[in-house]
C-alpha cells in the first residue's frame, strides 16, 4: 500500500509539473506590457492593450488610436528595462 501511495504522489507531481508551465506558456504576453512591433522593416515602441491566443492588440507609443492594430507574434518582440520581472522558459520549466 505504501508503494502505491508513493507512486500516485510521483505521478501527481509529474502531471502538475507539466500542467503549470503550459498554463503560463498559453500567453507569454500581458496587457500593459511594453513591446516593439515591426512595421515596414522598422521596430516601433508599443504597449499591449489586449491578448488572444496568437495575437496582441497594440497601441503604438506616441501615435493616436487610429493606428492601433492586432499583430501576430512574428511582428512582436518584448522590450525590457532594468528591474523588470520576466518569465523565462529553460529546459521546459518556467522560472
Amino acid at each position: 500500500m505504501k508503494n502505491r501511495v508513493l507512486f500516485a504522489m510521483k505521478i501527481r507531481e509529474a502531471w502538475v509539473g507539466t500542467l503549470i508551465p503550459s498554463a503560463f506558456a498559453a500567453s507569454p504576453y500581458a496587457v500593459g506590457q511594453k513591446a516593439e512591433v515591426l512595421w515596414q522593416e522598422t521596430w516601433y515602441p508599443a504597449t499591449v492593450l489586449n491578448v488572444n491566443d496568437d495575437q496582441c492588440y497594440i497601441t503604438y507609443d506616441g501615435y493616436d488610436s487610429s493606428c492601433n492594430e492586432w499583430v501576430g507574434y512574428s511582428r512582436f518582440r518584448a522590450s525590457f528595462q532594468t528591474g523588470d520581472s520576466v518569465r523565462i522558459l529553460w529546459k521546459g520549466i518556467w522560472y
